[in-house]
């Protein structure tokens, strides 16, 4: 495990010498906050060890000396053993276009605009064209990040993928139903949606009944999962002073 805090330096202290006063103070101290001097061999030209690193006793350190030829203290190296972090993937941010709320009068009016402005006159016939048309998108229909890329992650834990597919289906039959409002297809999605719903109902009763079995012995997880029940996200924060108390009386 990779060591939190680690107190390293030239104390100028000689800790080979344990009789020293200094030494057995600075060793006293340390122990009583929980730290511990790894041991190592002299750190000094002339044989002494000068240099020290504390850790905490359960953390695991390899420490090594080596002379160096321009001072007269060794070079300290450590190595610990380190978890490997796990790479977290940032997905990209997707831009899209309401290409489909562009009026072809309106592109084609922005266009001849664009082109005939002196700004972009020294241009190249490509280049003016290429700038029309990006100014003409950016004006008529500017990129916007997608809502799939700003969705915020789902508190429902019991929410499954077999839901989300089940959801999907539905929304599909909701979608033909809108384009054709046939019989047919109005009865296909009250099905699906009603197969959605009883499937949803199921999934949420067996996670919750799953959650209070498992805090049978804690009352404090048991409380948690009662106050997530009774408590919906997004319930209005009601008073409950007793002068509101009082004027909900005598409204009524």
């Amino acid at each position: 495990m990779a060591p939190k805090a680690i107190i390293l330096g030239d104390f100028n202290i000689h800790f080979d010498n344990t009789c020293d006063t200094l030494v057995a103070e600075l060793l006293n101290l340390m122990v009583a906050l929980d730290w511990v001097l790894k041991d190592g061999t002299a750190t000094h030209r002339a044989g002494y060890t000068l240099d020290g690193i504390f850790t905490r006793p359960e953390e695991a350190l390899y420490l090594s000396t080596s002379p160096l030829e321009w001072t007269d203290h060794a070079l300290l190296t450590f190595k610990f053993l380190a978890k490997q972090q796990s790479i977290i993937s940032i997905p990209q941010k997707k831009l899209i276009r309401p290409w489909r709320k562009i009026e072809v009068e309106l592109l084609k009016a922005t266009l001849l605009h664009n082109w005939n402005d002196p700004k972009v006159s020294r241009l190249s016939p490509l280049a003016r064209f290429n700038l029309g048309i990006k100014q003409a998108m950016d004006t008529l229909a500017p990129a916007r990040i997608s809502a799939s890329c700003i969705r915020k992650k789902s508190n429902q834990p019991w929410f499954s993928q077999a839901l989300k597919n089940l959801q999907r289906k539905y929304r599909q039959k909701e979608r033909g139903w809108k384009l054709s409002l046939g019989e047919a297809e109005r009865v296909d999605l009250k099905l699906a949606l009603n197969t959605y719903k009883k499937a949803c109902q199921v999934a949420k009763s067996d996670y919750f009944t799953g959650k209070i079995n498992e805090a049978a012995n804690s009352s404090r997880e048991l409380f948690r999962t009662v106050n997530i029940l009774t408590t919906p996200l997004g319930s209005p924060n009601v008073e409950n002073s007793q002068d509101f108390c009082n004027k909900v009386a005598n409204f009524f």
